[in-house]
């Protein structure tokens, strides 16, 4: 009888030592699996302070925007959605690569604030305003002004970007 009980004893200890051993190989298990996560909880539509390290990488153009005014009046006013094959790219060495109605255009780039300023290869600089930046979605705006034999030019462009 004596040993009918210790046997017994023995079979619940043993079944205890294992179930601790899986709730705790479990645990370990559980907490790994949550701690090395790699779920990206931010919103890609939540708005983000542009940066140089927000823009790098390839942007589509999603949809362009341009007015043209001679002494203030509208002459031109047009919009092109998801133009073919038409991107540009911010790599880390400085460098924008860009592509639009099958003209390519090389630049050296730098973001102060919420300016991107583009040097192209004869020097002429463009400053564009990022006026909302999201981890997937960019809008610039840009203006330049020039007169032409007496008659003030208003250039403005409005580019939406998405990845």
């Amino acid at each position: 009888m004596k040993t009918t009980y210790l046997l017994n004893n023995q079979k619940q200890n043993n079944m205890k030592t294992k179930m601790m051993k899986s709730i705790v190989a479990t645990v370990i298990f559980l907490t790994l699996t949550i701690a090395c996560s790699k779920k990206d909880n931010s919103n890609s539509n939540e708005n983000i302070s542009p940066s140089k390290a927000a823009l790098l990488g390839k942007w589509n153009i999603s949809s362009l925007h341009f007015i043209k005014k001679v002494d203030g009046v509208t002459e031109t006013d047009s919009t092109t959605n998801n133009p073919p094959n038409s991107y540009i790219e911010f790599r880390s060495n400085d460098t924008g690569y860009s592509r639009f109605a099958d003209e390519y255009d090389t630049a050296f780039y730098k973001v102060i604030g919420t300016q991107v300023i583009s040097i192209d290869k004869r020097g002429e600089s463009d400053t564009s305003n990022i006026i909302q930046m999201a981890k997937n979605k960019f809008t610039a705006y840009e203006i330049q002004t020039a007169e032409d034999r007496g008659k003030k030019l208003i250039y403005e462009e409005t580019v939406i970007y998405t990845r």
